[in-house]
């Protein structure tokens, strides 16, 4: 039985409708330039730099822009070592090896 045009309209049109919303609030969300970073992942992408940079698990390299980035550690024997588990870190090494080749860090 062939769909008609009406009720093909009622079912795309929400799907439709809830994506452009989807995109307008993300245009705005990034228009502002600003993003929401929370401790945890700042300590977490610093670490994965730190394994892909200096083949380390420390944390000072971010010592010096403690005034401008917000991440936990604590010091064991000299040096900054983060507050949380690796895991997310190993699996951010990557992107962060990735960022390193453009350029980014």
């Amino acid at each position: 039985m062939p769909e008609t045009a009406a009720a093909h309209n009622v079912r795309v049109g929400p799907m439709r409708a809830a994506l452009l919303v989807s995109l307008a609030a993300l245009a705005v969300y990034l228009g502002s330039f600003r993003t929401v970073v929370t401790v945890d992942a700042t300590t977490n992408i610093l670490l994965a730099y730190s394994f892909v940079r200096d083949g380390d698990g420390f944390l000072d390299e971010g010592r010096a822009d403690r005034d401008r980035l917000t991440f936990l550690s604590y010091d064991v024997r000299g040096h900054a070592v983060a507050w949380y588990l690796p895991g997310t870190a190993y699996f951010a090494a990557p992107f962060a090896w990735l960022g390193t080749l453009l350029g980014i860090e």
